[in-house]
């Protein structure tokens, strides 16, 4: 399912329920009270509630399973909760759990008093119109903004490294085109790996293009990361044999993955190191490689050890491989960042 379909499907339910959410919450106050409730009013949540779940079924024709798929979304965010989901809106998704748990059990108690509700229950009615409004009012305002923005993002940010690629093929190849297709094209993987786990602190991850140096080949170069951060500018150095991962991954041309990553003087604890194989060098040559990290460990085991994940970044992983040709045509390596 696309994303943007997904994260549109998703705000139908929200908004359906925070209409009904809205309409009980006026209708609370005269039954918290004790005064007579107004037909109307109950006949007004009755068709509202009715269109919020009419739009859910309708929207999702494709899928019978339409509410599991919906709690499986849920469930996903405290799944990756540990692994860099933010707090901040699984607590939210708590909340809307708890407060429609709360409606139903007051909802319950409503009828089977005959329009009564005992001073608990009012609390608890109370209570759980408060939890469902602060997820569907207030939560939006103070959340980072929406996967499906990033979505929009990505293909901009594609099609920008597509068209310096063509200005260097049409025109003439600068060092300024070739970055921006590889700043582009990491910023891109970054994204799409974040929105993979839900990952809203948009903090720990790391894309890094290595290349081998042309000079020396003992000799590995970072010429580019997506996020330049305080020591880990570009271009960075290594030696080829401090980095067995890295030089076993050229080598063997395998993607190679360590959830459990740990060493004294770096700070992150996965590592996922993808060879970028170029067509127009000899079969299983690997001459450069997208090195990922992340702050938090094992924030990228999935259930499919990432084929799915790896396919959805293979655009992205072309662009880079067309820059690196481009670098090589040119041989625009003494214009190093």
């Amino acid at each position: 399912m696309a994303q943007d379909d997904l994260d549109f499907r998703i705000k139908v339910l929200t908004i359906g329920v925070s209409y009904l959410a809205i309409v009980t919450f006026f209708w609370a106050i005269p039954t918290v009270f004790g005064l007579k409730i107004s037909g109307w009013i109950l006949f007004i949540i009755a068709i509202l509630g009715a269109i919020a779940l009419w739009a859910f079924l309708r929207l999702k024709p494709n899928s019978p399973l339409r509410v599991y798929r919906y709690i499986t979304r849920t469930a996903l965010r405290g799944y990756f909760l540990l692994r860099g989901s933010s707090k901040r809106n699984f607590g939210a998704d708590a909340l809307r759990l708890i407060g429609t748990i709360g409606l139903i059990l007051s909802a319950s108690q409503f009828y089977r008093r005959n329009g009564d509700l005992t001073t608990p229950y009012r609390v608890v009615f109370l209570g759980s119109v408060i939890c469902v409004l602060y997820h569907a009012v207030i939560h939006p305002l103070i959340r980072p903004r929406p996967w499906e923005i990033d979505y929009d993002e990505r293909k901009l940010l594609l099609a920008s490294a597509l068209n310096n690629a063509a200005a260097c093929v049409e025109g003439t190849a600068t060092h300024n085109r070739i970055v921006n297709i590889e700043l582009n094209a990491l910023s891109a993987i970054k994204s799409y790996l974040e929105f993979t786990v839900f990952d809203t602190q948009r903090s720990n991850f790391g894309v890094n293009l290595i290349v081998k140096d042309p000079g020396q080949t003992e000799r590995l170069i970072c010429i580019q990361r997506a996020v330049r951060s305080s020591g880990r500018d570009v271009p960075t150095y290594y030696a080829a044999d401090t980095m067995k991962a890295a030089r076993k991954a050229l080598e063997t041309g395998e993607v190679y993955y360590n959830g459990r990553y740990s060493r004294e003087e770096k700070d992150y604890q996965m590592v996922w190191l993808i060879p970028l194989p170029s067509p127009d060098r000899s079969e299983n040559t690997n001459l450069d490689l997208v090195a990922i990290d992340s702050r938090r460990r094992r924030h990228l085991d999935l259930r499919d050890d990432r084929k799915a994940l790896l396919r959805n970044l293979s655009p992205y992983l072309a662009a880079l491989g067309l820059s690196l040709s481009l670098r090589r045509a040119y041989n625009i390596w003494d214009e190093l960042p």
